[in-house]
């Protein structure tokens, strides 16, 4: 997967809000789990592959790679 891409995330997949931290890095600020089915933009691939940043809503969220699965053939 790649920036741009879009990315299909099952229902009840958790998905995370993250802040920096000086000390720790990157922290989860808050969680949600999606009710139902969704496709998003993939933003951004995490440096370790493990976490996706995608837009939620106008928002940056981030999803494990393993819950999520690209869209291979969409038509806009």
């Amino acid at each position: 997967m790649q920036k741009g891409d879009l990315v299909y995330v099952p229902s009840e997949t958790s998905i995370y809000k993250l802040a920096s931290d000086q000390r720790l890095g990157k922290i989860v600020r808050c969680t949600s789990k999606l009710q139902e089915p969704k496709s998003f933009l993939l933003l951004e691939v995490g440096s370790e592959r493990y976490y996706l940043k995608i837009l939620v809503d106008g928002e940056e969220w981030y999803v494990k790679a393993e819950d999520a699965k690209k869209i291979e053939n969409w038509e806009n």
